[in-house]
């Protein structure tokens, strides 16, 4: 499935439509469309003089120079409600900040604790 997505990337990016940007290619007898899931088309088979030197699978497959391949985004995953409650509890009682006393530093501890649990779900 992520190698389909990237090839939707880079039908997004060129803004052809998937099917028009492989042509007839065929992969388990099914022509790779938007909604299939298909083998990969090429694989990185070493380096040349500094540069990747991807391989594709079907030899009548022609990668034009300078493509620009991206990798396929990715779906956000946000916090759930028990998740956003240990942020609580993080800044309120695992710090020495509490919010009565120095509200901007509890704030920074609360956002701290989001923040870091955001990029652990989401790298």
């Amino acid at each position: 499935m992520p190698r389909i997505r990237t090839l939707q990337s880079i039908s997004r990016a060129l803004n052809v439509p998937l099917d028009e940007l492989l042509g007839p290619l065929k992969i388990n007898g099914e022509v790779a469309g938007e909604g299939s899931t298909s083998e990969p088309v090429g694989y990185v088979s070493g380096s040349y003089g500094g540069y990747c030197v991807i391989q594709p699978t079907d030899p009548a497959l022609i990668l034009p120079v300078g493509l620009a391949l991206y990798r396929a985004p990715t779906e956000w995953v946000g916090l759930d409600d028990n998740e956003i409650h240990q942020a609580f509890c993080y800044a309120e009682y695992e710090t020495n900040l509490r919010w009565n006393h120095n509200p901007e530093g509890w704030c920074e501890a609360f956002a701290a604790y989001i923040e870091a649990k955001l990029k652990e779900k989401n790298t």
